[in-house]
Order: C-alpha cells, then sequence, then structure tokens
C-alpha cells in the first residue's frame, strides 16, 4: 500500500516540550526499527518530516511481512478442493475460478467487443499485502460455501451433497489459527 504526506504547517516539534516527548515515545519506542541500519532510516525519515516545509510531500510503500504458514494454508485448501471436486483437469484453472468467484480480480476492456473482463489477481508476496491475501480467503472460503461454486464444482451431485461436501472439507482447516 502507497501512503502519501504531505506536511501541514512549518511548524517544528521542539526537544523538551511535552508534545515532543509524546511524539518521541511513539515514534521511538513504540515503533523501531527491526535492525540498526532500519532504525537508522526510520530516524531519517521523521527527522525529514521535522524540518520540511508546508506543503512538501512524501511517499511510503508500507508492506506488513506475509505470514507464510498462511500462504501454505491457502493452498492446502485449495488443493484439497481441487482433489476432491469434478470440473476441473487443472489446478491453476480451480485457482482462477475461485479467485474470480472471490472477486480477487483487476478488471481489463475485452480485445474483441470491449467489455470489462475479470482478470484473476496474483497473490504472491510481492503483489499482494498480508490484509489483501487475508481477505481474499475469508471470501474465497464464502464463495465456496456457496450454492454456486458447489453446483460447479460437483455438477453430477445434488446441491445438497456437494455443499455438505465443500463443508467437511472447509471444516478440516483451522484458519483461525494464522
Amino acid at each position: 500500500m502507497k501512503l502519501v504526506l504531505v506536511k501541514q504547517t512549518d511548524a517544528k516539534l521542539e526537544l523538551g516540550t511535552p508534545e515532543a516527548d509524546a511524539m518521541r515515545l511513539f515514534l521511538f519506542e513504540m515503533v523501531r526499527g527491526a535492525t540498526d541500519k532500519d532504525q537508522r532510516a526510520w530516524s531519517r525519515f521523521i527527522r525529514a518530516i521535522n524540518e520540511a516545509s508546508q506543503g512538501e510531500y512524501f511517499q511510503i510503500d508500507l508492506k506488513r511481512t506475509r505470514n507464510s504458514a498462511f500462504h501454505r494454508l491457502i493452498f492446502a485448501v485449495m488443493t484439497t478442493v481441487y482433489a476432491a471436486q469434478d470440473l476441473f483437469d487443472d489446478f491453476e484453472l480451480l485457482r482462477a475460478y475461485l479467485k474470480i468467484g472471490a472477486g480477487f480480480v483487476s478488471y481489463i476492456p475485452d480485445e474483441v467487443n470491449g467489455e470489462w473482463k475479470a482478470i484473476p489477481r496474483s497473490q504472491n508476496f510481492e503483489e499482494a499485502s498480508e490484509e489483501e491475501v487475508r481477505d481474499f480467503f475469508e471470501k474465497m472460503c464464502t464463495f465456496m460455501r456457496s450454492a454456486t461454486c458447489c453446483a460447479a464444482l460437483w455438477p453430477e451431485a445434488p446441491i445438497e451433497s456437494s455443499m455438505e461436501g465443500m463443508l467437511k472439507i472447509l471444516s478440516r482447516f483451522d484458519h483461525e489459527a494464522y
């Protein structure tokens, strides 16, 4: 996520004031760089904001460290559903179907008729944040429990049976632990 900040005034925090002490506590005690190099960069950034003039812009690229165990959970759920379903012969097509069903997509105009079409987004570590992937997983699970998804994945089965089967699959995974 990119965050753009603009300094609102020419004011600078003066050391030794109650305001500066509160800011120092927040900016340097509650939050610290993970390494000495990170801490020096953080200190330089805060100093640059304090010394900036009114109207100066700053851009921050924020990324929460991805949880690789949660990433593996998503693939375990998809793999288990893939092994049980009757529609797709290709795992990547199932992934695309689940991403589209969950709304984890970008839209582009169709090259033939210009109508907008959904293209599944990447969930790789470089392109999707932890928050985006967690939101995708919740929406994917909701979609997988839907009659629409279950009817598609098991076209020959009665809808009640396919939905019950999906619930059994999903109940095997405790995603709250991640």
